[in-house]
């Protein structure tokens, strides 16, 4: 991509065909020119987009940066993530930016579910009238970290949530008790019931 002070008079000077092929354009319909790119791009991405570029040159240092772009067939907008990094000529100054995109929708999507469930959970947990903690069984190194906690939790133990996130959940209980619950959540983790 070479660039001046006006985005819509960007170049490209090569784009690989199999770019383009996910969002279902041919090579041919760029003409090399950063135009359809910048209007296939969802309109707020394109001042990010823009900065991103301008970072880049100014900075003279690589950069990543997540848009979105419109595909040619569903009309839906496709997540992608692009590499961008200084071109420069012989004497070093930076003439332009080289970008690698790559789609990472199901990876977004992915983390919207995750946050989406993640909002349900809090929600339920501060509408229950007891206390609730939630302890990561998953990670062998985290095992028994507490991840989240409800508001209840100060009112039954005086345990601020925020006090209790990262911690082992032995620390609610007796000191004389925890290396026994240790193993045994261990033992629980790995066979539930």
């Amino acid at each position: 991509l070479h660039t001046s002070d006006d985005p819509l008079a960007w170049r490209m000077e090569l784009i690989a065909a199999g770019a383009l092929r996910g969002l279902g354009y041919k090579k041919d319909e760029f003409n090399e020119e950063l135009k359809l790119w910048l209007r296939l791009m969802h309109p707020g991405d394109l001042p990010g987009f823009v900065e991103h570029t301008q970072q880049i040159l100014r900075l003279g240092e690589p950069r990543v940066r997540s848009y979105r772009l419109r595909h040619a067939v569903s009309e839906e907008f496709h997540w992608m993530e692009d590499s961008g990094t200084p071109l420069r000529d012989e004497s070093g100054s930076v003439i332009g930016v080289a970008g690698v995109a790559r789609d990472v929708t199901s990876t977004k999507q992915a983390e919207q579910e995750m946050q989406t469930r993640q909002r349900q959970m809090m929600a339920f947990m501060e509408a229950v009238p007891y206390g609730v903690i939630v302890v990561d069984n998953e990670v062998k190194d985290n095992l028994g970290l507490i991840l989240q906690a409800n508001q209840q939790m100060e009112q039954i133990l005086g345990w601020k949530p925020q006090e209790l996130v990262g911690k082992t959940m032995e620390v609610l209980l007796p000191e004389r008790f925890r290396g026994g619950h240790s193993k045994l959540r261990t033992h629980y983790a790995a066979a539930p019931r």
